[in-house]
């Protein structure tokens, strides 16, 4: 029977790992399945290098598993410490205590290292907020500004660290967030404007202190009925309310919470009792505030003098997301009753003693100087939202991801945000949960959530403000994720190689610690859109534990020999002694991916750090001589059906391009009609795919595919030890002509 030949080409594989197609519509430049693969901008697929401890690592011992025990591990880059863009520290999170590495280069190279790791971690138990049962399984979030570190946790006070250059040492305060009270007491019985028929003694105290914080509590002249002269007799105006003063005897009730004490006073700008009857009832309430209180604990006894007051707290609570944003610190998700909804910032930060003042300077319920200030702190209740998980600067707004929801809060008229002018917007219903897998892809966020992976971008089709990045691309992979690891997933974003890395755990862990353990890395080529995942070789003895993107700069020093203007001899003193010159220059970090990792080594507890460059393709063979770990690199192509989906198809012979490199090696496999298992026969026998030659960039090769079936996919997939590098294939295949 006749056939009919069909040429291919498949020279690109830009969109990496498709899930979501079938084996009738499955697109071009995608494969079915991958591992431990880098897929380029140019279309090529690389075995991605082995991970190994970086050049020159540094560790620091662990003092046993109770550091680890049902804690959290988190990291940060910190930049621009004490306000020198040269100073950059990457900061750990391993349980109680922070850690703190500096990254440097040098200048003949600048591949960074994260060395000198301050022996003096800081201890969060410092920070710990009294009755929380254990404060350290929380992650702590981070905010950098003003040369300080800003941190806050579920369980912590929150608090400030601080860089000494000249000592090497860092150093934390803890913040003290305060509000005014401009809710009051909101067990006072009494209607906004009632006056109850009581005397101080007997009016329900949460009554008495509202009108304190109404502004009443202040020292004022009193009218001593001389309307000649100004009074020189000052009191409190609810004493004199109730006890009466020259000219004017003492009322049977009290002041409602309608009423300003200021609209009572007489032309000589004094209180006078004989102005009540003269001053309409207004029906609404008298402005509140002018008690400043601990934000979370609010004790208005303290505050006031009274006693039996009732006093707002969140308990065990504090903020658990913070942010620098409009010059100002910001701090949210107190999942606490009450406070969940609030967003707290700070008035601006031109003292660090402000970064905990989140109200307004002015007393608003003064009579004169009560306004409002662009540069004031504050609050913000948003009661629709549940509970803020993180917060996020996206140019002149800062994004707050919830547990319900998304929303921004901005200036209303679009020249950035102030105390005075600002505006909050729903984004979307999306929900959240876990704060670590956010990264900002320059300047957009991304991230994930148990149903998927998202970014801020309006969709195109639903017109929304987040896309799904997975629901046509790799959700079929993304939803075999177990669900208990989705809250813990980790994420970075490298500038350099313009790649989102999630790290995450493949099992179901437990306990709580064991879940900050990661063997799978999920990367995205923002460039391409193309997913491609890795495993990590983890053992009991070695486990991922983090991941950063280090860049920033640094400033490093060389010493040089001062050699003659012939350049011939070295120079020296009358002494013989060698004369050097000292060289400092400022040094660009390049971006890079570093892994944290925690290992054993001879039954001691160690940290260090981890990068992709290891040219043996194993992970972590610096661990423990001769125990590296291989993996598989491998792809699968998609799905080639030449007949149409129903006339048999037969490859004459396929042509492999690949990039020369020096001990590459490529296995290829032709998979028949849709099998999945070697086992099935359908599989063609593994054929070598290289033929090195010198002096080439690109190698070819022509194998004979065996087989026949309605479709067919090539499957590559790496040697022990050796990189591959390929760049597509040219297809001869015969079709039948009849199904």
């Amino acid at each position: 029977m006749p056939r009919q030949p069909v040429q291919s080409i498949e020279n690109s594989f830009v969109k990496g790992l498709i899930t979501e197609a079938t084996g009738l519509t499955y697109p071009e430049n995608a494969c079915t399945e991958t591992f431990d693969c880098r897929f380029l901008k140019t279309g090529e697929v690389r075995r991605r290098k082995g991970i190994n401890f970086e050049i020159d690592y540094e560790t620091y011992t662990l003092t046993g598993d109770a550091l680890r025990s049902a804690s959290a591990v988190t990291e940060y880059l910190w930049q621009g410490a004490a306000g020198n863009s040269n100073n950059t520290f990457a900061v750990i999170q391993v349980g109680q205590y922070l850690y703190f590495y500096k990254a440097s280069a040098t200048l003949s190279d600048t591949r960074n290292s994260l060395g000198n790791i301050d022996l003096n971690p800081l201890d969060l138990s410092t920070y710990a907020v009294s009755g929380a049962a254990n404060p350290y399984e929380h992650p702590c979030s981070f905010a950098s500004g003003d040369g300080r570190l800003f941190v806050v946790s579920k369980h912590l006070e929150p608090f400030y660290v601080e860089y000494d250059p000249s000592t090497g040492a860092f150093s934390g305060t803890q913040i003290t967030i305060k509000v005014r009270d401009i809710s009051g007491d909101t067990a006072d019985p009494y209607e906004i404007n009632e006056r109850p028929t009581a005397t101080v003694a007997t009016v329900d105290v949460s009554h008495l202190y509202n009108l304190y914080n109404q502004g009443w509590a202040e020292s004022v002249l009193i009218d001593d009925d001389n309307d000649t002269s100004i009074s020189t007799t000052v009191s409190n105006p609810v004493t004199v309310w109730d006890s009466g003063h020259t000219g004017a005897s003492a009322r049977s009730d009290l002041p409602s919470n309608s009423d300003r004490w200021w609209l009572f006073k007489n032309a000589q700008e004094e209180f006078s009792l004989k102005q009540v009857a003269s001053v309409t009832f207004s029906s609404g309430s008298a402005p509140k505030g002018h008690y400043i209180l601990n934000a979370f604990d609010m004790d208005r006894d303290t505050a006031s003098g009274l006693t039996g007051v009732t006093t707002t707290t969140s308990g065990e609570y504090r903020p658990s997301a913070v942010a620098f944003f409009a010059n100002r610190v910001w701090y949210a998700g107190v999942d606490a009753s009450g406070y969940n909804s609030t967003i707290y910032f700070s008035q601006i930060l031109d003292d660090i003693s402000k970064a905990g003042n989140c109200y307004q300077l002015n007393d608003p319920t003064d009579e004169q100087f009560y306004d409002l200030l662009a540069n004031d702190g504050g609050t913000i209740s948003t009661p629709a939202i549940a509970n803020v998980v993180k917060l996020m600067v996206v140019e002149n707004s800062l994004i707050i991801f919830a547990t319900n929801g998304i929303w921004s809060i901005s200036g209303s008229e679009g020249i950035g945000f102030t105390a005075v002018d600002f505006a909050v917007q729903k984004i979307s219903d999306l929900q959240n949960r876990g704060r670590l897998s956010y990264v900002d892809v320059n300047g957009v966020p991304a991230w994930i959530n148990a149903q998927g992976i998202y970014i801020l971008k309006q969709d195109p089709i639903t017109g929304g403000g987040v896309s799904s990045l997975s629901s046509n691309t790799i959700q079929t992979f993304f939803d075999e994720i177990p669900k208990t690891s989705i809250p813990y997933i980790k994420g970075v974003y490298n500038q350099d190689d313009k790649c989102v890395y999630w790290l995450y755990k493949s099992e179901t862990a437990n306990p709580v610690d064991r879940n900050y353990e990661y063997d799978r890395v999920l990367v995205l080529n923002t460039e391409t859109g193309a997913f491609y995942p890795w495993t990590i070789g983890v053992s009991s003895a070695r486990n991922v534990l983090g991941i950063m993107v280090v860049t920033g700069s640094s400033i490093e020093t060389s010493i040089d020999n001062v050699i003659t203007s012939g350049l011939d001899d070295v120079v020296a003193t009358l002494a013989e002694d060698q004369v050097v010159a000292n060289t400092t220059a400022t040094v660009a970090i390049a971006p890079t991916t570093k892994f944290l990792v925690e290992y054993l080594d001879s039954g001691v507890r160690k940290i260090t750090w981890a990068e992709e460059f290891c040219t043996t393709y194993e992970d972590f063979n610096a661990c423990t001589a001769g125990q590296g770990v291989d993996y598989s690199s491998y792809f699968i192509s998609g799905y080639k059906l030449r007949g149409e989906g129903n006339k048999d198809q037969r490859t004459s012979y396929l042509t492999l391009h690949s990039r020369q490199e020096t001990g590459s090696s490529v296995y290829l496999q032709g998979l028949w009609d849709y099998r999945n298992n070697s086992s099935t026969k359908r599989w063609s026998n593994p054929q070598q795919g290289y033929l090195n030659r010198a002096n080439v960039d690109f190698v070819t090769r022509k194998l004979k595919i065996r087989g026949n079936g309605l479709a067919l996919q090539i499957k590559c997939y790496s040697e022990t030890n050796k990189p591959f590098n390929i760049v597509g294939w040219s297809i001869l295949d015969t079709v039948g002509t009849v199904p």
